[in-house]
This record gives structure tokens, C-alpha cells and sequence, in this order.
């Protein structure tokens, strides 16, 4: 499953305990001949979680956390802007992660103090979120230091739910859907966090952040064909009570991969199916 691309193993940090104060959608319209460019110039930025490209509004969605605001202008209105082809950039803000990480950590790990971590700490964070099973006596010779400092702060990140070493499921691949929707989602304000409890309920959707600006919900959506989405956007989103606009985010490619939870319920129903 490794090889084909199926799984990957991988670190998925706590935002909460890293001390990730701002998490940010940043949205950009690019010139269609520098989209790949753009995507592998911004690929190893640590702080960049995801990079999906789209079809629609946006070419290019980028997740990102950081710990100061400061870090994230300095890639808004220095770095992303120096780029060829960048034609618009619009910062969507993060507030709240409705269905994500709780079936990782507890919901004491997603809302306690955040735990001090030095550089060497952040750079092991890196490594192991591109590859969990990387060699922790490779780490140490790369970082100028000991297996056993290594393997203790692994250890201690670990316990402290920094992170947490998992299965990150392709749930593309994996369970064979080609419809992959981000739904931008306007909706009344007094019925935002009701609306995010009916939303997830349904399996169909992974993942839900609340937005300060623009949008009040963002929703990401995975679904065994386009003609199914289309129905579910219709049938049973737009339907919700308080729900004033939903803007579909088609997604073309996904360039940088994070955790998506997928319930082992839909993955052993696909595989029945096969």
C-alpha cells in the first residue's frame, strides 16, 4: 500500500500544543504556466501543511500555520508575491477545526497550553512529517547530534501530543472517489456552529474549519463521482437551514498531502465493493 501510493506514514502535528496561532487558508489565482513552478518553490516551506490545485475562483489553495502573524506577512507580502504569474492572493483565516484532528488527539491535547519547542525540535517535526518512518541515526547525523537525543525527543514530542506518528490514508486512492470539492460556505452567523455539527455527520465530509473572512465554513468533500457531488451540494447542503451560499472549490491535483481522517467503515465498504 506504501508503494502504490495508497498510505503514507507520517508526523501530523497538534497545531494547539506547537503553539500555531494563526492557521490560514491562502488562496491565489496564478498564471496557469507557473502553477507547477509555484507549487514545487513552496513545497519544503515547513509551515506549508497542504497545497492543493483547483478549478474555479482559485488556482491554488495553500494551508499554512504559523506561530506569529509576522511569519505569515513575511510569505504573503514578501515571498508569494515575488513569484512569477501570481496574478491575486487572498488570506482566508482560520478560526476554528470543527472535524479534523479529534479522532488523533484528545480533545485535551487540541485545547491545553501549547509545549515549549526548540529549533532542533522543529526540524525534526519537518523530517518526520515527510516521512515517519525515516531513520532517527540519519536525523542525528544530519543535525549534528546524538541517535539518543534524537530518539528521546521523538519520544518526548510524541507523549506530549506534539505529534503523532500515523497512516495518512490517499483517500483518493484508496477509496477509488475522483470528486474532491472544497465547498466555501456562507451561512447565517447565529447558526455556525449548528450548521458544522449537521455537516459532520455526514461521511462524505472530511474535514471542516470555520473562516473569519470571506466564507463562515469551509468543507472538504470526497465523493465517487461528479454527478454524486453535484447531488449531495444540492440535495442535502444547500438545504440546510441557514445556509446562504455555497461556492464549490473543484480540486485538480494534490501537490503537498496532510492528514484527512477516513473512517475504516469506508474503507472496508470500498474494498466489499471491489
Amino acid at each position: 500500500m506504501l508503494e502504490e501510493d495508497l498510505i503514507s506514514i507520517q508526523a501530523v502535528p497538534n497545531p494547539y500544543k506547537i503553539g500555531y496561532k494563526f492557521q490560514v487558508i491562502i488562496a491565489l489565482t496564478v498564471d496557469p504556466k507557473q502553477i507547477d513552478n509555484l507549487c514545487i518553490s513552496i513545497m519544503d516551506n515547513p509551515n506549508i501543511s497542504s497545497i492543493v490545485t483547483m478549478f474555479g475562483r482559485f488556482n491554488i489553495l495553500v494551508f499554512a500555520e504559523f506561530q506569529t502573524i509576522d511569519m505569515l506577512f513575511k510569505i504573503v507580502r514578501e515571498e508569494l508575491p515575488n513569484f512569477d504569474g501570481i496574478r491575486w492572493i487572498e488570506t482566508l483565516f482560520i478560526s476554528e477545526r470543527k472535524k479534523s484532528y479529534e479522532k488523533l488527539f484528545s480533545q485535551e491535547a487540541l485545547s491545553g497550553e501549547p509545549v515549549s519547542i526548540d529549533n532542533l525540535d522543529e526540524q525534526l517535526i519537518y523530517e518526520l512529517r515527510k516521512n515517519g518512518r525515516t531513520n532517527l541515526s540519519h536525523l542525528a547525523e544530519k543535525y549534528n547530534t546524538s541517535t539518543a537525543s534524537v530518539t528521546r525527543r521523538v519520544a518526548a514530542l510524541i507523549k506530549k501530543d506534539v505529534i503523532k506518528i500515523t497512516v495518512v490514508p490517499n483517500h483518493t486512492k484508496l477509496l477509488g472517489f475522483s470528486a474532491v470539492a472544497y465547498l466555501a460556505i456562507k451561512v447565517k452567523p447565529s447558526r455556525v456552529d449548528e450548521i458544522c455539527a449537521h455537516l459532520s455527520a455526514f461521511p462524505e465530509v472530511h474535514s471542516i474549519m470555520t473562516l473569519i473572512n470571506r466564507y463562515s465554513i469551509l468543507a472538504i468533500i470526497v465523493m465517487s463521482s461528479y454527478e454524486s457531488l453535484y447531488e449531495f451540494i444540492n440535495e442535502k447542503i444547500s438545504m440546510i437551514e441557514g445556509v446562504f451560499e455555497v461556492d464549490p472549490l473543484m480540486r485538480a491535483n494534490l501537490k503537498k498531502r496532510t492528514y484527512v481522517y477516513i473512517s475504516e467503515d469506508q474503507i472496508l465498504k470500498n474494498f466489499e465493493e471491489k
